[in-house]
């Protein structure tokens, strides 16, 4: 039986080093994350640059089951799930404003 991690790690790994939030996004948490929690991308469940509501904020990624005819990316309220990305070689050890 193969480990139902592997997907997982091996787009993990088959990250660049200098991999951005969009291809984070796109290339692990989406595919390898969000569509394992059963939120689905072809279901509009899942939006990219959501508005959090404090002006032109936004987090990287936000889902919700559609629910009673309302469609998560049409009307873009109340997200389940909120996911702030940071790229691949940021060190938040240290005190960067990046």
């Amino acid at each position: 039986m193969s480990d139902p991690n592997s997907s997982l790690k091996q787009a993990w790994l088959n990250l660049p080093p200098t991999a951005n939030e969009p291809t984070i996004a796109r290339k692990l948490v989406i595919p390898e994350i969000l569509n394992r929690l059963e939120y689905s991308d072809q279901n509009n469940e899942i939006t990219e640059q959501y508005q959090t509501g404090k002006g032109s904020q936004a987090v990287d990624i936000a889902a919700r089951k559609n629910l009673d005819g309302s469609i998560f990316s049409h009307d873009l309220t109340n997200a389940s799930i909120i996911v702030e990305l940071k790229r691949r070689e940021l060190d938040l050890s240290t005190e960067s404003n990046d």
